[in-house]
Formats: structure tokens, sequence, C-alpha cells
């Protein structure tokens, strides 16, 4: 396996981790999630090439339980929203359903940033390949935590993969996956997020704003910027 997958991860003791929240421009501060990101915004940006030494990663230290307890939190809504959407739409509520479905759509998303951003970060343990109702998927396992993401959202290196070319099949995933393993708000959980990692969740929307009749509401999460 490569380096991007340790025995412990990018852990900093038992109780927190460090994760690589980006890295940002030397001139002008705007951040990206890689360093090449960063040459290609400077040659851009500035007009002239920057050396890669220059680029100097910025992290944040988080407690581990409370990172994994919010992406948890924020999958299990996205489920649930999932589930809404088409309860919504069957029974006639196309406007109500189309919220549901932008708003597991953005969680969803916001999900798969943030794994990619623990897989760049050393902080997963394991990486497999599950077949899940004929689709496949990443399983991310970081301690006593696991994380699906389909393999066509989120790049890896295969290296880093237990099993690329042996997907374990799950029947009956979504059946299985009814205990709750965290009090926590889904409020808790996002603002968590945007605080700590510079993520918001209202970025993921793919409109901002519905229709419901002649009026139109914001379709994220108000306590967000």
């Amino acid at each position: 396996m490569s380096s991007k997958i340790n025995s412990k991860g990018g852990t900093a003791s038992s109780d927190t981790v460090t994760v690589v929240v980006g890295y940002p421009c030397p001139q002008c501060g705007v951040a990206k999630p890689a360093r090449y990101q960063v040459e290609d915004h400077h040659q851009s940006a500035h007009g002239e090439p920057i050396q890669t030494t220059d680029i100097i990663k910025n992290t944040r230290e988080l407690e581990h339980d409370d990172l994994m307890k919010s992406v948890y939190k924020l999958n299990k809504q996205a489920r649930k929203y999932a589930d809404l959407a088409e309860y919504n739409y069957k029974i006639g509520k196309k406007a109500t359903a189309k919220a549901n479905s932008v708003r597991k759509k953005a969680l969803y998303d916001l999900k798969t940033d943030i794994l990619s951003l623990l897989y760049r970060s050393d902080v997963v343990d394991s990486i497999r390949c599950h077949k899940i109702n004929n689709r496949l998927y990443w399983l991310f396992e970081m301690e006593s935590w696991s994380f699906h993401v389909p393999v066509d959202h989120l790049d890896i290196d295969t290296t880093d993969v237990a099993n690329p070319n042996d997907p374990v099949e799950l029947v009956d995933f979504h059946k299985s996956q009814k205990a709750n393993r965290t009090s926590r708000s889904l409020k808790e959980s996002l603002l968590f997020i945007q605080n700590k990692l510079d993520l918001s969740a209202n970025d993921y929307l793919s409109q901002s704003h519905l229709k419901y009749g002649c009026d139109s509401y914001f379709a994220g999460w108000s306590y967000l910027d």
C-alpha cells in the first residue's frame, strides 16, 4: 500500500487527528485542496510559477470522535432526506420532494469531500471495495468508524485498496443501518464541520433557492455561512 494509508492515520494521539484542510497561496491566501492546484492558481492569477516548497499545508488538530460523529450524522440525515424525497414525490408534494433531494445531494457531496480530505491527510486506516445494489463503493475505515462513498465520486490510488478487483457484495445493506451511534444534532454536526474544516453544506447546494407556488425560499441551512 502507498503512504496514503497508515496504521494510525494522521492521529496526533488516540483522541485527536491532524487534518490537512488545504494549501493556501502564499501571495493571496486563496486555499486549494492540493499543492499542484496552488501552482496552477499562482501561474494563472499572478503570472509566474511558484516552487512547491513554498506551498505550506494548513492543518487542524481535531477531536477524532467529534469529527467521526459529525460525518456519521450528516450521512444519516442524507439517507433520511433521500427517503423523504421519494415519499413526498409519490404523494404529489413535488416541491417538498425537490427540497429534500437538493439537501440530500448537498450532504452526500459534503461527505465525499470530507472523506477525500481525510484520505489526503493520511487519516484513513484501510479502504475496501463493496458492491451495493449493483454499484461499487469505497469503504473507508477509521478506527471503529466506517463510511461508504461511490467509486466514481472519489479518485483514489487503488494500491491503497485491500480488494480493488474483488468487491464484497452487501445484501440488504440499508436495512442493517438502523442503529444510531450519536445523539449529536445535524446543526451541531454541520457547524462543527464548518468551523473546523472550513466546509459549509450551503456551498454544496445544487441550487440555493427553490420555488413554492409564487414564493421562493432558501434551500439550505440558515445557521451556516
